[in-house]
């Protein structure tokens, strides 16, 4: 059986933006896993604007990386640059 790899391990500055988890029994955020549908709420750390998304969303090849559609966001995003939601142009 293939070991669950945390968040916290590989991806340091998107896990670093982790605020809470929404809904659902509530874990520790150490031991949100790369593969988690679990959804998060997140802050930018440019600009401090939150939002709630499933982990799997913020990584490489996520559907939503960021708050999608506000603020005049692409429609097709731009590869996710840690500290920056899609909608933080700072």
């Amino acid at each position: 059986m293939k070991t669950p790899t945390l968040l916290r391990d590989t991806h340091q500055e998107i896990f670093a933006e982790a605020l809470e988890m929404v809904g659902g029994p509530m874990h520790p955020l150490s031991e949100l896993t790369t593969g988690s549908n679990r959804r998060v709420r997140w802050r930018c750390r440019t600009c401090e604007h939150e939002w709630a998304s499933t982990v799997t969303s913020r990584l490489p090849g996520g559907s939503a990386r960021s708050v999608p559609g506000l603020y005049g966001a692409p429609a097709e995003p731009e590869p996710p640059r840690v500290g920056r939601s899609r909608t933080c142009f700072l």
